[in-house]
């Protein structure tokens, strides 16, 4: 849900890029709460899609977050849409469990060596980080 969240969030500054190219120079000065939030609602939902890697086609996504904003009839059942967000979730949870599985792999010997108590902490440099700011 929190991803459904974001996505709908992060369009909101992206359906009027113009409007937010207009609103950059004035966000940070706003006296307006609702620009600062949308800004950090639309910014942060984008940093999360950029960090998470989610393919999709934006422009697409951008039509539809219209659409639903404004009322319109949806081009896919209501069922049609949980099937897919389902299948999706689905497929975020397995790539989410990879993941683990793999830190846990790498981190194995760190932890092996943690066990023997020869009282030196032993761990892996955390190279996330430096690849989140690249």
């Amino acid at each position: 849900m929190r991803i459904i969240l974001s996505i709908l969030f992060s369009a909101f500054l992206l359906a009027g890029p113009s409007l937010a190219e207009e609103k950059k120079e004035t966000v940070k000065d706003a006296k307006d709460e609702r620009i600062k939030l949308s800004y950090s609602l639309g910014y942060n939902s984008g940093n999360n899609f950029r960090k998470s890697r989610v393919d999709f086609d934006l422009e697409i996504f951008m039509k539809a977050f219209k659409e639903g904003f404004n009322g319109e009839k949806a081009s896919l059942t209501d069922q049609e849409m949980r099937e897919v967000l389902l299948t999706f979730r689905k497929n975020i949870a397995a790539m989410q469990a990879e993941r683990k599985k793999e830190a846990v792999e790498k981190h194995r010997p760190a932890a092996e060596k943690n066990k023997q108590g020869d009282d030196v902490l032993h761990k892996e440099p955390d190279v996330s980080k430096q690849q989140e700011q690249k």
